[in-house]
Protein backbone atom coordinates (compact mmCIF):
# COMPACT_ATOMS: atom_id res chain seq x y z
CA UNK A 1 0.00 0.00 0.00
CA UNK A 2 1.60 3.28 -1.08
CA UNK A 3 0.91 6.52 0.72
CA UNK A 4 2.16 9.03 -1.79
CA UNK A 5 3.76 9.06 -5.19
CA UNK A 6 7.49 9.25 -4.79
CA UNK A 7 8.37 9.54 -8.46
CA UNK A 8 9.76 12.88 -9.51
CA UNK A 9 7.71 12.75 -12.69
CA UNK A 10 4.41 12.16 -10.88
CA UNK A 11 4.91 14.78 -8.19
CA UNK A 12 3.36 14.79 -4.77
CA UNK A 13 0.27 17.02 -5.04
CA UNK A 14 -0.80 16.09 -1.50
CA UNK A 15 -2.40 12.89 -2.73
CA UNK A 16 -3.01 9.98 -0.40
CA UNK A 17 -3.73 6.68 -2.08
CA UNK A 18 -5.58 4.81 0.63
CA UNK A 19 -8.78 6.37 1.99
CA UNK A 20 -8.41 4.87 5.53
CA UNK A 21 -5.11 6.74 5.75
CA UNK A 22 -6.57 10.13 4.87
CA UNK A 23 -7.05 10.98 8.53
CA UNK A 24 -3.29 10.70 9.16
CA UNK A 25 -2.67 13.19 6.37
CA UNK A 26 -2.89 15.65 9.26
CA UNK A 27 0.09 14.05 10.99
CA UNK A 28 3.41 15.87 10.64
CA UNK A 29 5.18 12.67 11.67
CA UNK A 30 3.62 10.72 8.83
CA UNK A 31 4.61 13.44 6.36
CA UNK A 32 8.17 13.31 7.71
CA UNK A 33 8.26 9.52 7.31
CA UNK A 34 6.83 9.61 3.77
CA UNK A 35 9.33 12.32 2.82
CA UNK A 36 12.17 10.23 4.27
CA UNK A 37 11.12 7.26 2.18
CA UNK A 38 10.96 9.41 -0.94
CA UNK A 39 14.41 10.84 -0.24
CA UNK A 40 15.82 7.35 0.36
CA UNK A 41 14.45 6.21 -2.98
CA UNK A 42 16.03 9.09 -4.87
CA UNK A 43 13.18 11.59 -5.02
CA UNK A 44 14.59 14.45 -2.95
CA UNK A 45 12.54 17.01 -4.91
CA UNK A 46 9.33 15.20 -3.96
CA UNK A 47 10.51 14.84 -0.36
CA UNK A 48 11.13 18.59 -0.19
CA UNK A 49 7.71 19.26 -1.69
CA UNK A 50 6.04 17.01 0.92
CA UNK A 51 7.94 18.66 3.78
CA UNK A 52 7.25 22.19 2.50
CA UNK A 53 3.55 21.26 2.43
CA UNK A 54 3.87 19.99 6.00
CA UNK A 55 5.76 23.10 7.05
CA UNK A 56 2.96 25.30 5.71
CA UNK A 57 0.40 23.31 7.71
CA UNK A 58 2.23 22.25 10.87
CA UNK A 59 5.71 23.78 11.05
CA UNK A 60 7.21 21.53 13.70
CA UNK A 61 10.79 20.81 14.73
CA UNK A 62 11.08 17.48 12.89
CA UNK A 63 9.86 18.91 9.60
CA UNK A 64 12.25 21.87 9.86
CA UNK A 65 15.26 19.65 10.62
CA UNK A 66 14.40 17.26 7.78
CA UNK A 67 13.97 20.16 5.36
CA UNK A 68 17.28 21.65 6.47
CA UNK A 69 19.07 18.36 5.86
CA UNK A 70 17.50 17.90 2.41
CA UNK A 71 18.30 21.45 1.36
CA UNK A 72 21.88 21.01 2.56
CA UNK A 73 22.26 17.83 0.49
CA UNK A 74 20.80 19.67 -2.52
CA UNK A 75 23.25 22.54 -2.00
CA UNK A 76 20.62 25.18 -1.17
CA UNK A 77 22.53 26.42 1.85
CA UNK A 78 20.39 29.53 2.37
CA UNK A 79 17.21 27.44 2.73
CA UNK A 80 19.06 24.90 4.90
CA UNK A 81 20.26 27.66 7.22
CA UNK A 82 16.78 29.18 7.40
CA UNK A 83 15.17 25.87 8.40
CA UNK A 84 17.88 24.98 10.92
CA UNK A 85 17.60 28.47 12.43
CA UNK A 86 13.80 28.16 12.75
CA UNK A 87 14.23 24.76 14.45
CA UNK A 88 16.76 26.30 16.85
CA UNK A 89 14.34 29.13 17.69
CA UNK A 90 11.47 26.68 18.07
CA UNK A 91 13.25 24.56 20.72
CA UNK A 92 16.28 26.54 21.92
CA UNK A 93 17.53 23.85 24.32
CA UNK A 94 18.13 21.28 21.54
CA UNK A 95 21.70 20.82 20.40
CA UNK A 96 21.08 19.33 16.95
CA UNK A 97 19.88 22.49 15.15
CA UNK A 98 22.91 24.34 16.48
CA UNK A 99 25.22 21.51 15.47
CA UNK A 100 23.66 21.51 12.00
CA UNK A 101 24.17 25.27 11.72
CA UNK A 102 27.76 24.87 12.93
CA UNK A 103 28.42 22.20 10.27
CA UNK A 104 26.75 24.31 7.60
CA UNK A 105 28.98 27.29 8.44
CA UNK A 106 32.05 25.06 8.34
CA UNK A 107 30.96 23.79 4.93
CA UNK A 108 30.47 27.38 3.73
CA UNK A 109 33.89 28.22 5.22
CA UNK A 110 32.29 31.00 7.26
CA UNK A 111 34.60 30.79 10.26
CA UNK A 112 33.06 33.82 12.01
CA UNK A 113 29.53 32.35 12.01
CA UNK A 114 30.90 28.89 12.85
CA UNK A 115 32.79 30.36 15.81
CA UNK A 116 29.65 32.14 17.08
CA UNK A 117 27.60 28.94 16.79
CA UNK A 118 30.39 26.93 18.47
CA UNK A 119 30.44 29.36 21.41
CA UNK A 120 26.69 29.05 21.72
CA UNK A 121 26.97 25.23 21.75
CA UNK A 122 29.73 25.22 24.37
CA UNK A 123 27.73 27.53 26.65
CA UNK A 124 24.42 25.68 26.30
CA UNK A 125 23.26 23.98 29.50
CA UNK A 126 22.94 20.21 29.36
CA UNK A 127 19.73 18.74 30.76
CA UNK A 128 20.62 15.07 30.30
CA UNK A 129 24.20 13.95 29.74
CA UNK A 130 24.82 11.75 26.71
CA UNK A 131 27.76 10.76 24.54
CA UNK A 132 26.14 12.59 21.60
CA UNK A 133 25.94 15.88 23.51
CA UNK A 134 29.47 15.39 24.81
CA UNK A 135 30.72 14.83 21.23
CA UNK A 136 28.91 17.94 19.92
CA UNK A 137 30.28 20.13 22.72
CA UNK A 138 33.80 18.72 22.31
CA UNK A 139 33.76 19.34 18.56
CA UNK A 140 32.65 22.94 19.13
CA UNK A 141 35.24 23.51 21.87
CA UNK A 142 38.04 22.14 19.66
CA UNK A 143 36.98 24.44 16.84
CA UNK A 144 37.06 27.46 19.17
CA UNK A 145 40.46 26.44 20.53
CA UNK A 146 41.91 25.95 17.03
CA UNK A 147 40.45 29.20 15.73
CA UNK A 148 41.98 31.11 18.68
CA UNK A 149 45.40 29.64 17.80
CA UNK A 150 45.11 31.02 14.26
CA UNK A 151 44.52 34.61 15.44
Amino acid sequence: MRLARCSSSGGYKGEWVSSPLRRVNNSPYLLTNVASECALHGSREVAIEILEDGKARFCNYDILMSLGELYMVDGDLKQAESNFRLAAYMIPVRFLPHQSLFELYLFKQDSIAANEEAKLIVNMPVKIESSEIERIKLEAALFIKNSEKRY
